[in-house]
């Protein structure tokens, strides 16, 4: 699973520590920390792996942000530029651009060699700081485009010849929004926090579950966004279940436990025979 997508191998590095700091909580809880080892060294030899290539994997996506997000912002390229990112004219070009642009100019044009040296030895280590540098930008941008990541229309943005949807287009609507996205968005949110509040003190084992579920597509959404900048909607789609999912589950699990005490009211008040 975690040599699957990249993403999934930060999400186990993030279990992992959580699992190693429950070790610390309770001395029956020590026995994760062999869990928690074995993720991190999974996590190693996929990280080894993905620049293995000849072109490594976190190369053309590292482009991408470079090209649409760093080159036409004059603050951030100020900042990539001083921290050692040459800014030939032809870079400049691809501003606004993919990485794939002009036959892979970004990569094979001769007059970038000396920037495609610097992505390959430099660019993971700068980016890094820039997102911890500029905390603002890292927090807020995958919010102002929450509708990209949970609410976009795959159907229309990636049309597929002779293919009709299982469901009917209400029924669509109703559990995957995209018209009324940021009703649905306010609506899942206030009635996420109404139950967890009424529940998670009962200490239902299911409630807690699905809250775990539902905050570890927290920093899938941040990945998936700060990882690539082509495709984010695409690659969203496992943690678009998620959290749809997740939602659902406590929509159908309060309807439960309503009805469930409702009988039993209604058994408890019922007159002896």
């Amino acid at each position: 699973w975690m040599s699957f997508r990249e993403a999934n191998a930060y999400i186990a590095l993030f279990v992992a520590f959580t699992l190693l700091v429950m070790g610390f909580t309770r001395r029956t809880f020590r026995i994760y920390w062999l869990l928690s080892f074995f993720i991190s060294v999974t996590f190693l030899v996929n990280y080894q792996l993905s620049s293995a290539y000849a072109l490594p994997r976190w190369a053309l996506p590292l482009a991408e942000v470079i090209t649409h997000r760093i080159l036409p912002d004059q603050e951030y390229l100020g900042y990539f530029a001083d921290n050692g990112m040459p800014t030939p004219p032809g870079l400049m070009a691809l501003s606004g651009r993919n990485a794939n642009s002009d036959n892979f100019a970004i990569i094979n044009d001769s007059k970038l060699k000396g920037f495609s040296r610097w992505l390959f030895n430099d660019a993971r280590n700068v980016y890094v700081r820039f997102l911890l540098s500029h905390p603002v930008y890292t927090i807020e941008s995958p919010l102002a485009n929450i509708d990209v990541l949970l609410g976009y229309d795959y159907y229309q943005g990636f049309p597929i010849p002779d293919y009709s949807p299982a469901l009917p287009k209400q029924a669509n609507g109703l559990f995957y929004p995209v018209d009324w996205f940021w009703s649905y968005l306010w609506l899942s949110i206030l009635a996420a926090g109404f139950i967890f509040a009424t529940n998670l003190r009962t200490k239902k084992k299911v409630y807690w579950i699905i809250t775990v579920f539902l905050l570890l597509a927290i920093p899938q959404l941040y990945l998936i966004w700060h990882g690539d900048a082509l495709d984010v909607e695409r690659h969203a789609v496992v943690m678009n279940i998620q959290i749809h999912l997740g939602i659902w589950w406590l929509v159908v699990f309060q309807i439960d436990s309503f009805l469930t005490n409702r009988k039993m009211e209604r058994t408890v008040n019922a007159p002896a025979p």
